[in-house]
């Protein structure tokens, strides 16, 4: 590709002083991760998509820690069971197993509820943001090994924690209604702490989030824009701009403005609202005088020829 603008442009670009390049992108970056001027509409912005992965994993901690601290505040209540399991002769491996178990339950529980969820949800979010949203791709591997490996993740750190706490337990001081956790275990006492305001914290950040998108939207959506866009009709020019073309132009808008339904008319290049595309060429101030020295001896030969 260089060696083509070598070719074709070489000379110009030495005289005006400017370098011509060609970069490649793949076909599957065009519409998250192309921002070229001049593309065909329709890009979306991988921006975006970060965000709401952000508030995705956000959400998702918020339910871990909270699980957590449900299942180490119903210890009190599942403190005899452990009890009497280690007295009949449990060992700790096996409670911790237990409760791992329950966990991977809670966790698979939860994805079935949410796969269900969303087809069920998913043509009213089709009808409310306009669009064609496809469905789960069940042949999509990659899309279920992320959730297999989400799910896996999500079970061990939601579960170990109450496994091993609640697996500590002395059955005699259970059986005995004595404290169920040893008074020197400050460590305990701290991960709970760490976990709460981890909790909050993640809710404070996904909160602020949600009310800062909710205001920017509806600041769009109230914005004065200058024109009443519901009244107003843009058509789009299929004519060449010559000199020609735009006394037809003119008189297209004079026509348009003998109509008394019509408050006013008028042209632009661009359609207002949309962002502004056109190309300005500048010169340099030595070649601009060598330009301005070429226009007037052109227009000096035209007026010998003339005479």
């Amino acid at each position: 590709m260089p060696a083509f603008a070598e070719r074709y442009k070489g000379e110009d670009m030495k005289e005006t002083n400017y370098t011509m390049q060609f970069d490649l992108q793949p076909l599957k970056d065009i519409h998250l991760k192309s921002y070229y001027d001049y593309e065909f509409p329709g890009n979306g912005n991988f921006k975006y998509l970060g965000f709401l992965a952000i508030a995705g994993v956000l959400i998702l901690i918020i339910a871990w820690i909270n699980y957590i601290n449900l299942s180490t505040a119903r210890a009190l209540d599942r403190s005899k069971e452990v009890g009497i399991r280690k007295v009949v002769g449990a060992f700790r491996h096996q409670l911790i197993r237990q409760f791992l178990a329950e966990s991977f339950l809670v966790n698979i529980i939860s994805i079935i509820l949410g796969v269900i969820i969303f087809q069920f949800s998913l043509p009213y979010f089709r009808e409310l943001v306009g669009k064609e949203i496809p469905g789960f791709n069940f042949m999509n591997w990659q899309f279920w090994s992320a959730l297999a490996g989400m799910f896996i993740i999500g079970s061990l750190l939601a579960g170990f924690y109450p496994a091993f706490v609640m697996s500590a337990f002395r059955p005699i001081q259970v059986l005995k209604g004595g404290t169920i956790i040893e008074t020197g275990r400050s460590g305990n006492n701290l991960l709970r702490k760490v976990l709460v305001v981890g909790q909050f914290a993640a809710a404070i950040m996904l909160i602020a989030g949600v009310v800062g998108l909710y205001r920017q939207m509806q600041y769009i959506r109230h914005i004065d824009l200058g024109v009443n866009i519901d009244q107003t009709l843009v058509v789009q020019e299929v004519i060449f701009r010559d000199s020609a073309a735009l006394l037809k132009v003119k008189s297209m808008l004079t026509e348009f403005e003998r109509q008394s339904e019509i408050s006013a008319a008028s042209a632009s290049t661009d359609i207002p609202g949309k962002e502004v595309g056109n190309s300005t060429g500048f010169w340099k101030k030595a070649q601009r005088m060598k330009n301005a020295l070429a226009l007037w001896a052109l227009i000096l030969n035209s007026l010998i020829i003339m005479d």
